[in-house]
């Protein structure tokens, strides 16, 4: 049985081990909120110290991290009085007698209660002798520690109030479309604010918020705590005043005191949407699909065309989608197009576009080569090699364990490979997941089913969309003729096409009195992912509407910054601007090895593409060289004078450039709508005869230019151009 700890442990004295060695812990406690606290591991240090000193023998130590005294929530302090009432130990050591409670008092009766328990309590940078006088100064200490915490307290509090006073950050959480500029005011985020506009105007417009929320998920936008959006979170933003430039701290308010991200009464008319939605009486039903929400944009504003529903003189309830920058801010004149007349005919043109013999054949074809690259690309069969590898050696030092070898040394090499074997089998069974199998029979036969489909029938409609359309862009003309813009979902010159707009299509009815619509997630029809998905076909015609991953073959890209161009509108920028060029189309190529076997007109002025950023995130470079170059980044570094550098994440690329790992091109700098990136241009495409070979922002053809017209192109986008010996 143990002994009865003694009621109150001897004090050592310092420079005097214990006559018999003590069990002991440490205790560290280290808040976040006192910058001049010593971390956790400090404490530590010093706590071993004096336990070597003292002869104690530390078997355990408890550390509440970013805790602040002033809480009792200490779950490793509460983990040591219970292991204390065992009687794990004799001594406790800590830094300071502030670690020990919210204040003296609780401070005292911690100590008291440890003390009770057979427990000595020692602090690192308080000794004092275990007398009347020591034990008055140890309590003195405790209320200097309790007005130090206090007036620290205080002192931050008024910190804060005064950073608020001159509308500064006073906290260390920003709402979701700012940041903080150099001197720790408000500045808008401008990627985020975009989304911070659409979810306003959306809901303004009468869409769900469950619809909503949806759409930015499948886009992989995130809250500014990096989390999938929520209804919690939704609402905090629609209710924020913060938005239309009002300052909040405490009960410090200040109009105009920050940037403005949406107008007054865009944010009003949200509050009076989220009342209805609160009390739907007397609000306008809507008895349909809008099929194109998400899809349809206006020509002239690029804004979203959102449906809603209105009751003309007659009485007549109508179904109609309207550009919302026209209804809610009054900016644009597109006129409203009548639901159903327009999505009839998007459904025609898509009919007609893509599931032709030819166009179903092409698609056909480039899945499955699409799905052949997947396969070679996963590593599967140099795995399946590794595996026959490991199982033949198992089999052959089984036959040595029957024949009666068998040493320590067998054994720990059999449980070794029966390790990488199931290692191998885990890796193979994750990267065949990976890998989706394609039949083209079947694929073919569900395509030739589409295009023996009723353009009239809404389900087919919707079906059509959600297969092949990006995006349609509708414009109104003076003679009143219109046209749209249809975009479709994969790569190639002839994705987007120009169709006039039958008359019926616009409606010129303009005293409608339109109601606030709720769009359930029924009823509306969900946008696609922010990326050209690859694979997207293959899932789909086993009967999924998932995309996945990104892909040559579908050549139009979403990103943060809006639409990025495609390699159709990189084509019609060049002609436009009567830049020579000349275009070599080739199969999807994913690196600088895949491009050896494509056949160049100029090799020689073929580019590589590095796009790399700094370590604090805050610059990106686009290093553009001959494909036959390597780039030195620490090199590159010490010459120019940046920061540390590394290779840009996939994620990066896309909300920067728009562009997928493959498609780097310096053509993608025209996406990139806040111009932050720098380009670095190799100088040795200057030279005689002065081309460059690059994607047009798509990894299916490349584009021959000249040097100088890249150059003076990206420059009048507002990028940064360096020529640079590379």
């Amino acid at each position: 049985m143990p002994r009865k700890p003694a009621k109150h442990p001897a004090k050592p004295k310092r420079g005097k081990k214990l006559e018999v060695e003590e069990p002991g812990v440490l205790y560290g406690r280290y808040s976040s909120h006192n910058q001049k606290d010593i971390s956790v591991e400090q404490q530590f240090e010093k706590g071993y110290e004096l336990a070597a000193e003292y002869g104690i023998r530390i078997i355990d130590t408890y550390a509440d991290r970013a805790v602040s005294g002033r809480t009792d929530k200490r779950r490793d302090f509460q983990r040591m009085m219970t292991d204390a009432a065992k009687g794990k130990f004799r001594y406790v050591i800590a830094w300071k007698s502030n670690r020990m409670g919210r204040n003296m008092l609780e401070a005292l009766i911690n100590e008291a209660r440890l003390q009770d328990l057979g427990v000595r309590v020692l602090y690192v940078e308080e000794d004092f002798d275990d007398t009347a006088a020591g034990r008055f100064a140890a309590r003195s200490m405790m209320n200097v520690n309790q007005f130090y915490s206090e007036n620290m307290a205080e002192d931050i509090k008024r910190g804060l109030y005064d950073n608020a006073a001159n509308c500064m950050v006073a906290n260390g959480h920003l709402p979701y479309g700012y940041k903080a500029d150099e001197t720790l005011h408000y500045a808008i985020d401008e990627p985020k604010a975009a989304v911070i506009r659409e979810i306003f105007t959306r809901v303004s417009c009468g869409e769900a918020f469950v619809d909503i929320m949806a759409s930015l998920n499948a886009r992989g936008i995130k809250t500014s705590y990096g989390r999938p959006w929520g209804r919690s979170s939704f609402q905090k933003i629609l209710s924020n005043e913060r938005y239309r430039g009002i300052y909040i701290y405490g009960d410090v308010r200040k109009e105009g005191g920050i940037p403005r991200i949406i107008s007054d009464e865009l944010y009003f008319k949200v509050q009076e949407v989220i009342t209805t939605k609160k009390n739907p009486q007397g609000r306008h039903r809507v008895n349909g699909d809008y099929l194109l929400t998400g899809k349809l944009f206006c020509g002239h504003c690029k804004s979203p065309m959102t449906g809603i529903s209105g009751t003309s003189r007659s009485g007549n309830l109508h179904y109609y989608y309207v550009c919302q920058k026209r209804r809610t801010e009054k900016t644009c004149e597109k006129k409203n197009l009548r639901r159903d007349d327009i999505e009839l005919q998007v459904a025609k043109a898509i009919k007609r576009r893509t599931l032709d013999d030819d166009t179903i054949n092409w698609i056909a074809d480039s899945v499955v080569e699409y799905s052949q690259h997947q396969e070679s690309a996963s590593g599967i069969g140099l795995l399946e090699d590794q595996l026959k590898d490991t199982q033949r050696s198992i089999k052959n030092l089984m036959a040595a364990i029957e024949q009666g070898i068998i040493t320590p040394t067998t054994k720990a090499r059999l449980m070794e490979l029966e390790k990488e074997q199931s290692d191998i089998d885990r890796k193979i069974t994750m990267a065949k997941a990976d890998v989706i199998p394609v039949n083209r029979d079947q694929l073919v036969g569900w395509l030739k089913k589409l295009q023996a489909g009723d353009v009239h029938d809404k389900k087919y409609q919707a079906e059509l969309f959600d297969t092949f359309l990006i995006a349609v862009y509708v414009y109104d003309n003076p003679d009143g003729q219109g046209y749209m813009k249809v975009v479709f979902n994969y790569a190639g010159s002839k994705n987007t096409v120009e169709i006039p707009l039958d008359p019926s299509v616009i409606d010129n009815v303009e005293n409608i009195e339109t109601g606030a619509v709720r769009l359930s997630s029924a009823q509306v029809h969900q946008p696609e992912n922010p990326a050209a998905r690859r694979g997207c076909w293959i899932f789909r015609f086993q009967g999924t509407l998932s995309w996945h991953e990104n892909s040559a073959i579908f050549g139009k890209t979403v990103h943060t910054g809006g639409y990025s161009m495609n390699k159709a509108e990189i084509y019609d920028l060049l002609r436009t601007r009567g830049i020579w060029h000349e275009i070599t189309e080739h199969k999807a190529v994913y690196n600088m090895a895949e491009l050896t076997d494509v056949a160049l007109p100029y090799p020689e002025a073929d580019a590589k593409n590095l796009f790399v950023r700094d370590d604090k995130k805050r610059n990106y470079y686009l290093i553009t060289v001959r494909g036959d170059k390597r780039v030195d980044l620490k090199e590159f570094r010490h010459r120019y004078g940046t920061r540390a550098l590394s290779f840009a994440s996939e994620n990066d690329l896309m909300q920067v450039l728009g562009l997928i790992p493959g498609a780097v091109t310096p053509l993608g700098l025209l996406n990139d709508a806040e111009c932050k990136v720098q380009l670095y241009l190799d100088e040795a495409f200057f030279a005689a005869p002065g081309l460059i070979g690059v994607h047009p922002n798509d990894n299916t053809a490349t584009v021959w230019l000249r040097a100088d017209d890249l150059a003076a192109l990206i420059r009048e986008h507002g990028n940064p151009v360096h020529i640079a010996e590379l």
